[in-house]
């Protein structure tokens, strides 16, 4: 958790694992942003938005597998706002 100037953000990481016959694994970061407001000496949450800013994903499937990652940018403070973005998919039959 952050708090700075009023703002309450809360972070987290979100990651599922299905591993059966097909292997599927996939995480994300997000954030959940706010804003504190005091009133009569308490504090309340305002909630702002969602900020999702890294996706990764990978699945294997009768010998296909996939490998991905999704960056989003938000006022970085070099390339700005935007994304990067890797996928990389294998055939491992040899076809």
């Amino acid at each position: 958790m952050r708090t700075l100037d009023n703002r309450a953000d809360v972070y987290f990481d979100v990651a599922l694992n299905l591993m059966d016959k097909s292997e599927l694994s996939a995480r994300a970061n997000i954030g959940i942003l706010g804003e504190l407001i005091s009133e009569n000496h308490t504090y309340n949450y305002k909630f702002k938005r969602l900020r999702p800013f890294n996706y990764s994903y990978k699945r294997f499937f009768c010998g296909f597998s996939m490998d991905g990652q999704l960056d989003l940018l938000e006022n970085h403070p070099i390339y700005g706002n935007g994304f990067n973005a890797d996928l990389k998919s294998r055939n491992q039959r040899g076809l």
